[in-house]
């Protein structure tokens, strides 16, 4: 049974350590791609790139220009737009607007031009399949109507004024001042445009549709006849007013009241002669559970701690000046703690029972994003990423030996599984530098 489980813990390891990303790589003012052990993947030659991989597509930019490219570094649209914005279509696909000189194009993911950018404004309809688009509504550069053009430019109808999605392929379409209901993957008027409204059927709150009604989601009127349209397009005609189709339910309305109570920001909790009761013993909690207990050793003035758990106890001797706890929600977390020697910290890893820095620092200071700890040494920062159990990865101590932290990014990995790789990025010089959290420098100046 031990063997089994040593095996299965070993090829859980080995997937998630071989999982592919691609992480931003700065050579000098370039930018491109590397894995996550550092190896080039994507020649830097851009000005920056993006972190975002979705569908495995990265934006890149080059001479305030933007284009996308692939895994390999082949750039499906070349870095000649303006902008590019993404139009997911499902989980796994998307297409792009792009945004040229003032004028709109398309293309889908493979970097095919659907619509060079010649128009002024286009819009990819939604169908009734999702992950297929093959209508579009655009409007060229000088005309003030809208056309609906399939996806090889085949007109469906012209001289449009105004449209509104109704989803499932299902738009209102304004002609000469009347209004249709046109469905754009069946190619199908289900009202023509002759109508003086058209909308959902629905009310206002705590009104419902009375039961006859129940099956009818979209209404056409005609002066004072209703016409009511079923999902699968069954119409009917009615002369009640726009009232009768519903009835008040605020008799039968039930009443919820929810009070959400904010567990606080963390805060540093902090151990020393003048502030503590040292026969306490304090509760520790996470996301992964963990040591159950901590008290606090106190002795001629020092301080160390010992942590119990169902199966064996684990001292620091009592040697430090101060000893700082991370208090959350009326209890302590229970993953690191902090030490002070004279006007030195340093972070020692509660679950491991190990040290995460020397005693050597000046301040260790909690981030206002969850989970970064900043080490600053005289001017210089350096980071350490608390994991509370939610990542598969362990995370390294970056060395303080940068003017400022920006921010925290997350590249995604190359299959379906979604991991994520964390990337810290800091300021130095006024350049970029980034750093994985497994300590990898990606930039090489």
């Amino acid at each position: 049974m031990k063997k089994l489980f040593i095996l299965i813990f070993y090829l859980i390891s080995l997937l998630i350590y071989s999982q592919e990303f691609r992480i931003p790589f700065r050579s000098k003012n370039l930018w491109g791609f590397a894995d996550k052990t550092g190896k080039i993947k994507v020649t830097p030659k851009y000005d920056s790139v993006s972190i975002s991989n979705d569908n495995l597509r990265w934006f890149v930019y080059k001479n305030n220009k933007t284009g996308v490219i692939d895994s390999s570094g082949n750039e499906k649209l070349a870095t000649e737009y303006d902008s590019i914005e993404r139009k997911p279509l499902h989980s796994r696909d998307n297409d792009f607007y792009l945004f040229k000189n003032k004028k709109t194009g398309y293309a889908d993911i493979g970097g095919k031009i659907i619509f060079p950018c010649d128009y002024k404004e286009i819009v990819a309809c939604n169908e009734i399949l999702i992950g297929k688009i093959s209508n579009f509504f655009i409007q060229r550069e000088n005309g003030s109507f809208w056309e609906l053009q399939g996806y090889n430019h085949d007109i469906q109808i012209n001289q449009i004024q105004e449209f509104e999605n109704f989803y499932e392929g299902n738009y209102s379409i304004k002609k000469n001042n009347k209004w249709g209901f046109y469905n754009v993957s069946l190619k199908k008027w289900i009202f023509n445009a002759e109508y003086d409204e058209i909308g959902s059927l629905h009310y206002k709150d705590f009104y419902e549709k009375k039961k006859e009604y129940s099956d009818y989601r979209y209404f056409a009127k005609k002066g004072d006849t209703y016409y009511l349209c079923t999902e699968d397009f069954k119409i009917a005609e009615f002369k009640n007013k726009y009232d009768d189709f519903f009835e008040d339910k605020r008799s039968a309305a039930k009443t919820y009241s929810t009070v959400f109570r904010d567990s606080g920001e963390p805060e540093k909790k902090s151990f020393t002669q003048n502030n503590s009761d040292f026969s306490k013993v304090y509760r520790l909690s996470s996301y992964s559970g963990g040591p159950g207990q901590i008290k606090i050793l106190h002795e001629k003035n020092k301080f160390g701690l010992q942590i119990a758990d169902p199966y064996e106890e684990k001292k620091i001797l009592p040697k430090y000046d101060e000893i700082q706890l991370i208090a959350e929600g009326g209890s302590h977390r229970n993953e690191v703690a902090f030490f002070r020697k004279k006007d030195k910290w340093g972070i020692f890893d509660l679950k491991k029972f190990v040290w995460v820095t020397e005693v050597a620092y000046n301040d260790i200071i909690l981030s206002k994003i969850r989970n970064i700890l900043l080490v600053k040494d005289k001017k210089n920062i350096g980071l350490f990423e608390i994991n509370d159990g939610r990542t598969d990865f362990d995370t390294q101590f970056i060395p303080p030996i940068y003017e400022k932290f920006s921010t925290i990014q997350y590249a995604r990995s190359l299959d379906d599984n979604y991991k994520s790789f964390h990337v810290y990025f800091f300021i130095k010089n006024g350049k970029i530098y980034p750093v994985g959290m497994n300590g990898v420098q990606f930039y090489q100046d």
